[in-house]
């Protein structure tokens, strides 16, 4: 039934999502011609380090996210914006508390656990210690990806995708500000700081926005 109401509504709230899609992929097809321009092995180094940034990504800050999401959207359709507050507050600690330990694990093992995942076949001892660099530093804005996710769903609980897309392009301005400044400097790993500053740019300007709203 296309012609419903909410089918119509879904699609509306969906625009938003889509055309911040589209500009996030283009900043992935930029950052990879960057890496690729860094040197040959610059892409596959970000790669294996983005690989082992999605594991505690999944498992603590999107779980808790899809977990709380229809408690946060009960409460916004009720107007009960303590209770509303109080799972944000909850689902908010319970990422920090998860989150923080396993980004400090990681950055404190990351090249042991790069040599046991990935040193095999043609990855070199070389490969182990810049792919275990690039995850340090994408580690940086790990606490700030983690926290995002809960920031975007509290928009979305209140059926607002306009904002969280919004706030999305513009921090992919500091990313291409932060990447043009640091490339030529310092490599492939100027473009692994500045996906750091976009998502310590996001969840920054996400954090602001809620107190202003509700």
């Amino acid at each position: 039934a296309w012609r419903h109401p909410a089918v119509r509504r879904i699609g509306r709230l969906y625009v938003p999502l889509m055309l911040g899609l589209i500009v996030t992929q283009f900043q992935i097809i930029v950052d990879g011609r960057w890496a690729s321009a860094t040197g040959e092995q610059s892409v596959a180094w970000m790669g294996f380090a983005t690989t082992l940034i999605q594991l505690p990504l999944g498992l603590i800050p999107v779980a808790v996210s899809l977990a709380a999401l229809p408690s946060l959207s009960q409460f916004a359709l009720d107007n009960d914006w303590n209770g509303f507050r109080a799972i944000f507050g909850r689902g908010l600690r319970l990422v920090l508390v998860l989150l923080l330990p396993a980004t400090a694990g990681l950055f404190a093992l990351s090249l042991p656990i790069v040599q046991l995942i990935f040193k095999h076949g043609n990855f070199t001892a070389d490969d182990a210690a810049m792919t275990a660099l690039a995850l340090r530093l994408y580690l940086i804005g790990l606490p700030f990806a983690g926290v995002d996710y809960l920031l975007n769903y509290t928009f979305y609980a209140r059926q607002n995708t306009r904002t969280p897309a919004i706030v999305g392009v513009v921090s992919i301005g500091f990313y291409f500000a932060a990447a043009l400044l640091l490339k030529d400097r310092i490599g492939f790993l100027g473009l692994v700081l500045a996906d750091s500053v976009k998502q310590a740019a996001h969840a920054t300007i996400m954090t602001l926005l809620p107190s202003r709203s509700a």
